[in-house]
């Protein structure tokens, strides 16, 4: 999905499986970003569905571990990413 950007990851969220309040945080983030950093994400989950989940999953992870100020487990999801990143 070359190209699309933003709106190619709208669409790709748009139609996915994930639950509505997912789908939310994901457009709430997506105000935030620019077209490269969202073709970058685009480009690494549009081949396989679970990524997006994986990806979503870690986000709402991080979200809680700043909410509640714990550092143990935003080293856990961040050791989690950089383990994903290293098998890719």
């Amino acid at each position: 999905m070359e190209g699309m950007g933003i709106s190619g990851l709208q669409q790709l969220v748009e139609g996915s499986n994930l639950p509505e309040s997912d789908k939310d945080i994901w457009l709430i983030t997506l105000e935030m970003m620019d077209d490269e950093q969202a073709q970058a994400i685009l480009d690494s989950v549009a081949d396989d569905p679970q990524e997006l989940e994986t990806l979503t999953r870690n986000m709402k992870m991080k979200q809680v571990a700043f909410a509640n100020g714990d550092d143990a487990l935003l080293s856990q999801v961040l050791e989690d990413e950089k383990e994903e990143l290293a098998r890719a």
